[in-house]
Order: C-alpha cells, then structure tokens, then sequence
C-alpha cells in the first residue's frame, strides 16, 4: 500500500512549488497532518518547507539535499534585494517563476503598491495584505499554479506597468533568455511589452545556456538580479549591452 507520504511525493516535480491547504483537501486530511508529513520528508531533504503556506517540493538529485537549501537561500536572497527596486504606488507585473515569487514575498505592504500576475502562488501570498492583487486569467498550467494562454494574453496588451519581474529557464549573456515551452514564450514577450522596466531575477547558474526557445534579448531587460555565482564574462557582456547587474549576498 502507497502510504500517503509516498503520494505526496509522487504528485509534484523538483521544485515545484505547493499549498499545504491543497493537499490537505486532496488528501482528506487536515493541514496539521500534511506539515507533519511534510517536516518528516523534509528531515531527509525530499522536501524543502517555505513560509507563507506554499512549499517547495523538491528531490535531491544524487541526495545532495544540501545544494537544494542553497538554491533556496539564493531565490531569497535575490528575491529580497530585487523588492527594494519597487517604489511606493507602482504598478508591478510578476511572472510564475519561483524566484519571481521571493520577490512577491518582499513588497512592501503599505505603499499603495498594484501587482498583477499570473502566479496563483503569488495572489494567495499577497491576498490578505493591503497590496492590491490582479490575477491574469487563462489557462492553468497542470505541473505550476500559474496562467497562460491567449486570454492572459489579450488581457495584458490593454496593461502598462512600471516593473516586471520575471524569471528564465535558461539564460546566456550575449543572446539572451530562452524557455523550454512555446506557450510560455508569447506570454513572457506580452509582459515584456507592456513593462517601463524589465528585471530578471534568477540564480546565476542559470547562465551560461541556451535554451529551446529564445523571447528575450539582453537588450529588453534593464537589471538583472542574481548571486555572487555570476561569472565575470557573463557580467562584462550584459553590463556591455546596458544591464545594470545586481548581486544578492547570500
């Protein structure tokens, strides 16, 4: 018999990102017995437990569990200082990338700040703060809780923001940011397109890649976002094209 740990673990990709309250309404149980599960997988590293009731779930590939709590203590780290670069009374875009939502972690809370989205992760964070919350419709991705498609789409070409924040799959310093979904490429150049400043928040060990799909150049982002890990090339070419490059200590 699967017992209920073993499910839970079975449901979800590395890294993706869960509710505590979702599972616990999957599994018929009550939240206190879904962390309890949860804090006993993460004693072994299958599981790492963020704040504000979302969790990443995350397997350790050749048991490194150690390199997983430093990924996370990156997405943090950057996460926090990529918030400071939002003023009061801004209009602020965040995609559904997970270091995206460090970011939503850190606005500030009384600023007359607007976020629009398409994270559900990010709207449940910010939903009961005085940060004013739209939640682009479309399409719910099936493997992470956050929209896309030609409704999200066509609701963001009637936007302006001041800032998007957004994440990569991969990322190269000359070329630019790539992802490994279509769906996901149109979606990231409408945001794109209706943001005053682009900034890309993503561990350095995103760099140095080309991906399947490419819907950015270093010339549509305006700061980049990211740890110490950063190779002096990667930075001296995107510094070279007009990036301001920012560095989170971890």
């Amino acid at each position: 018999m699967i017992t209920r740990k073993a499910a839970i673990l079975g449901l979800f990709e590395d890294g993706q990102i869960v509710n505590v309250r979702a599972l616990a309404s999957q599994f018929d149980v009550s939240q206190e017995t879904i962390l309890s599960d949860l804090e006993e997988l993460s004693e072994d590293g299958s599981v790492v437990i963020a704040n504000g009731g979302l969790l990443a779930i995350a397997r350790p590939r050749n048991g490194d569990a150690a390199s997983i709590r430093t990924s996370i203590d990156r997405k943090k780290a950057i996460g926090k200082l990529a918030a400071t670069l939002i003023k009061p009374r801004s209009t602020v875009l965040i995609d559904g990338s997970t270091t995206a939502l460090e970011v939503a972690r850190n606005v500030p809370r009384d600023a007359g700040i607007v976020v629009a989205t398409t994270s559900l992760c990010v709207a449940q964070l910010l939903h009961n703060s005085q940060v004013d919350v739209l939640v682009l419709g479309g399409l719910v991705r099936k493997e992470f809780p956050s929209t896309y498609g030609p409704v999200a789409e066509a609701a963001l070409s009637s936007f302006h923001v001041d800032v998007l924040f957004m994440g990569c799959n991969s990322a190269h310093s000359v070329d630019g940011l790539y992802t490994t979904e279509i769906r996901l490429s149109t979606l990231q150049k409408a945001m794109i397109r209706v943001a005053d400043r682009v900034v890309l928040a993503t561990e350095s060990a995103k760099f140095g890649r080309r991906g399947f799909i490419q819907y950015a150049a270093p010339s549509d982002i305006h700061i980049v976002v990211t740890d110490d890990g950063l190779s002096r090339e990667d930075r001296a070419n995107l510094e070279e094209q007009g990036v301001h490059v920012l560095i989170a200590q971890i």
